[in-house]
């Protein structure tokens, strides 16, 4: 559950068709994301559809995080560097925080140390042709 719900806050890259990750074929939802769309409103209907699940795993996890982890995305200064050089990405993490009705850097805290542990920023994914 903690993986399946910690792949859809990752930011996506090259994927024009989510699969959420499930134990059958028969259990799998199929997402079509439109990268014309702002990173504001892109994910939206991804993070709608797991609201729940996501906030559910999200506040144990970063309840584990050592206290000087979990301010790292506190400080004023460091998140403008990040709007100034990742927009979409801080406007899709923006709109999951208030999605799900969590602090921006509590999101930005797990999304960063799931990138990094994993060395991954994406999900498996397919394009329409398969």
């Amino acid at each position: 559950m903690l993986t399946k719900v910690l792949s859809f806050i990752v930011i996506l890259t090259n994927a024009a068709y989510l699969v959420p990750i499930a134990p059958k074929q028969a259990d799998l939802s199929t997402f079509v994301i439109e990268y014309t769309q702002p990173g504001a409103t892109r994910y939206n209907h991804i993070f709608e559809h797991f609201k729940d699940a996501i906030k559910q795993a999200l506040v144990p996890f970063y309840n584990r995080v050592p206290t000087s982890m979990q301010n790292m995305f506190t400080d004023a200064e460091n998140l403008n560097k990040l709007r100034q050089n990742m927009p979409d990405t801080i406007a899709a993490m923006e709109s999951l925080a208030d999605i799900v009705d969590l602090p921006l850097h509590l999101v930005l805290t797990v999304n960063a140390i799931v990138d990094t542990s994993t060395w991954c920023t994406s999900i498996v994914a397919r394009n329409s042709d398969g």
